[in-house]
C-alpha cells in the first residue's frame, strides 16, 4: 500500500507553507495578528484561508467546500501548525464539521458546513445521558 501524498496534496502542503511564511512567519506578524499574543485565533488570517477555499477542504463541493477528505484536512492542520498560523478555532470547527456531515439534517449541513467553508468558527458541546 502506498501512503505517499498525491501531487495535488504535495502542492497543497507547499501552498500552505508559503502562505504561513508570508503571512505569519515572523514573531512580529504573529504578535500583531494575536493582539500581542492575547488571542489564539486571528480572524484576519482565517478569512484569508477561507477565501482560498482551505477551510472547507474536507467539505463536499455542493456544500461550499473543496471536496477533499480527512487526509487533506490533516495536511492543512499539520502545515498551519508548522507555520505557527494563529487559527486556534479550526480544530474544534473540524470536529463540528465531521459531526454535522454524519448526523446533521440536510438543512444543517447546508447552513453549518457552508458557513465553515466560508470562515465561520464553530464549537460543539456534548454530554452523556444522565451526566447532569
Amino acid at each position: 500500500m502506498d501512503f505517499s501524498f498525491t501531487d495535488e496534496q504535495q502542492h497543497f502542503a507547499a501552498a500552505i507553507r508559503d502562505f504561513c511564511a508570508r503571512e505569519c512567519g515572523t514573531p512580529e506578524q504573529r504578535e500583531r495578528l494575536t493582539n500581542d499574543y492575547t488571542e489564539q485565533h486571528s480572524a484576519e488570517i482565517y478569512k484569508k484561508m477561507a477565501d482560498l477555499g482551505w477551510l472547507g477542504v474536507s467539505i463536499d463541493e455542493e456544500l461550499g467546500g473543496s471536496g477533499g477528505g480527512m487526509v487533506d484536512a490533516c495536511i492543512f492542520m499539520e502545515e498551519t501548525s508548522r507555520g505557527l498560523a494563529p487559527i486556534g478555532g479550526y480544530g474544534t470547527t473540524l470536529i463540528v464539521a465531521g459531526a454535522v456531515q454524519r448526523f446533521g439534517s440536510d438543512e444543517q449541513r447546508r447552513e453549518i458546513l457552508g458557513g465553515i467553508a466560508g470562515g465561520s468558527v464553530e464549537a460543539i458541546a456534548m454530554t452523556e445521558p444522565e451526566a447532569g
